[in-house]
């Protein structure tokens, strides 16, 4: 378990109308998740030419999640590959038949599910699975890793699913995958649509609908006594406002897949529950928080202020 300070700021960039040469940010916009933030009856080519017209430029529209011939597979026996120490012979039911493929990951266990790309699968980097010879030993297919999938970075083993997922139903649809993602350029006077929510007030304002935020709360421990840290503003022209938030006996893990999937739509790599939450809330409200370890925060004392040239 770890002590976490959540830290919450307020900056400002500062902003010439008059220079032309600001640049554009970027901000990936999830169909799904915008309609459930605000209703409208657009659809996705529709809505790109509605942002558009609001000054929010949809550069690209982007079918998201969508993984063709990857299936839920439960990994009946694991056994010693007859002509090689290193790799194993698993025997996998997919659903509608029961396959052996050859695996060298360290983490593979009977019982356990996995996703397994079937023959003809693509995958990350535009490779195609064949089905193939390994020492001996016909494999018509592969049990991926998350990485393999482009569902995040972790290429230490197979990637783990839940126990609850009905086998041989396609990873898109086990783990509500899909989605149409927009690509927009945000202008740097309109940092204000860099979140879902900033995004779906235009969307209100256009058509007249309501906002439905997401409902969170913080829970205030009152046996926390004592001043636990010191925060020193230097430069508050910049940063008027800086607070943190010391959260006790966290165990840092790999994150749900609900909340890897959303970070992936937001164009990060999930790393674990700690660091996808604030890229998830920035993402979401707008909102940049940072987490650091409570334990290696020197003299338990945050200071804000201007990097120095040789920390650029």
């Amino acid at each position: 378990m770890s002590s976490i300070v959540l830290c919450v700021s307020h900056s400002f960039t500062k902003y010439d109308s008059r220079n032309t040469r600001y640049k554009k940010d970027k901000m990936r916009v999830s169909y799904k998740r915008l309609r459930e933030i605000v209703n409208f009856s657009f659809s996705p080519q529709e809505l790109a030419e509605q942002l558009t017209r609001l000054g929010l430029e949809v550069k690209n529209i982007e079918y998201f999640g969508k993984l063709e011939k990857i299936v839920v597979g439960k990994i009946v026996s694991v056994e010693n590959h007859p002509n090689a120490d290193k790799i194993k012979v698993v025997r996998v039911d997919v659903g509608r038949e029961t396959i052996s493929l050859v695996c060298g990951a360290p983490n593979i266990k009977e019982e356990m599910l996995v996703p397994v790309a079937l023959e003809g699968a693509g995958l990350k980097g535009g490779i195609r699975v064949k089905k193939i010879k390994v020492r001996g030993i016909d494999s018509p297919g592969m049990i991926c890793s998350e990485n393999e999938l482009g569902l995040g970075g972790d290429q230490s083993g197979v990637m783990l699913l839940p126990s609850h997922l009905p086998l041989g139903i396609n990873l898109s649809q086990a783990l509500d995958l899909e989605d149409i993602v927009l690509d927009l350029e945000i202008t740097s006077n309109r940092g204000d649509c860099l979140s879902m929510i900033g995004v779906a007030r235009e969307i209100a304002a256009l058509t007249g609908e309501s906002l439905h935020f997401p409902s969170f709360g913080v829970r205030d421990d009152k046996k926390q006594k004592g001043h636990q840290i010191d925060i020193e503003i230097k430069d508050i022209d910049l940063c008027p406002y800086y607070s943190a938030h010391l959260m006790k006996d966290v165990k840092i893990e790999p994150s749900p897949h609900w909340l890897r999937r959303k970070v992936l739509i937001a164009g990060a790599v999930p790393i674990n529950n700690i660091v996808d939450i604030t890229n998830y809330v920035l993402w979401e409200m707008g909102q940049p928080l940072h987490a650091f370890d409570y334990g290696f925060l020197e003299g338990k004392k945050i200071i804000v202020r201007r990097a120095k040239k040789s920390e650029f």
